[in-house]
């Protein structure tokens, strides 16, 4: 989880550097479009019957639960980074002009 931390903390010095260097609207309306890692808003909710399929495997509903955040954690992680590996280009374009 410390990881995930940080990496939602470097995204968002990564957007401000970007809001702050670059001019040129198209790429930042792109900028905007990169999603925040929001570990608060994840829910940890899930149905009786996975949570019951948790406990079953030997874990405990506390780890489960972390489990089930960290997982939906990295699937923002990973469309996070393709955003950004989508326009890598065009932003290293824009710094080299």
């Amino acid at each position: 989880m410390p990881e995930i931390e940080a990496f939602s903390q470097y995204n968002e010095e990564i957007k401000a550097y970007l809001f702050d260097n670059i001019d040129d609207d198209f790429v930042l309306k792109y900028i905007e479009t990169i999603p925040s890692l929001d570990l608060d808003a994840i829910e940890t909710k899930s149905g009786l019957l996975t949570l019951v399929i948790g406990l079953i495997s030997g874990g405990s509903a506390s780890a489960y639960h972390e489990r089930h955040k960290i997982e939906q954690a990295l699937d923002q992680i990973k469309e996070i980074s393709n955003k950004y590996a989508s326009y890598e280009m065009m932003i290293r374009n824009y710094f080299n002009n």
